[in-house]
């Protein structure tokens, strides 16, 4: 996730449907991977003169890790992957994802946010590839989730289409992906989910 989109309302609908998750299926413990890279913010014209914008203010409004603070009031543990992530070392951040999983004990959801979810033919560093998707979900234990944030490819019928291409990376047939989107605010982005 570009930390340019953070705090936008596609929040709301992404941290809406993860605290609906945690709260029908009592799992208190979430891993964001958050495909984490950072944005050149660039500089102010302030007065003719060019200023940077203040690293405070910067933190301010997009400080990813602040969404703990949402944790904590739904009583549930948000831990964020923070590593930055390089497209050219994509399966080096993959593994490391799989490292962190196997680590835990607690049944967990493990969301997957990259900037516009699942890839095409080919995967820019906005996206998750299906093969990664398929390490992933191999390391989670029975009674885990795995979520995926999907923007839209602006493709005709692409909710069903990435539907049916999460579902095979993860060996499932798609009656088995579920659903949380906000149609009425963001009609652009859904979330599928399943359990393992």
């Amino acid at each position: 996730m570009k930390d340019t989109w953070y705090a936008d309302n596609r929040d709301l609908i992404k941290w809406g449907g993860i605290v609906h998750l945690c709260n029908t299926t009592g799992i208190n413990h979430v891993i964001q991977v958050a495909y984490f890279r950072n944005s050149s913010w660039g500089l102010l014209d302030f007065d003719g003169k060019n200023v940077p914008i203040p690293k405070d203010v910067i933190t301010h409004f997009r400080n990813i890790s602040d969404i703990n603070r949402l944790g904590k009031k739904a009583g549930i543990t948000i831990d964020i992957v923070m590593n930055e992530f390089i497209h050219s070392d994509r399966e080096a951040y993959t593994n490391s994802i799989c490292q962190r999983i196997r680590k835990l004990t607690q049944r967990q959801i493990i969301f997957l946010d990259p900037d516009k979810g699942l890839a095409p033919q080919k995967a820019m560093e906005e996206h998750v590839k299906s093969e990664e998707i398929s390490s992933i979900w191999q390391c989670l234990r029975g009674g885990d989730y795995l979520v995926l944030y999907q923007h839209s490819p602006h493709i005709t019928n692409w909710k069903n289409i990435r539907k049916k291409e999460f579902a095979r990376a993860c060996k499932l047939v798609p009656s088995q992906i579920r659903i949380w989107e906000a149609r009425e605010r963001v009609k652009d982005v859904v979330f599928f989910f399943c359990e393992k």
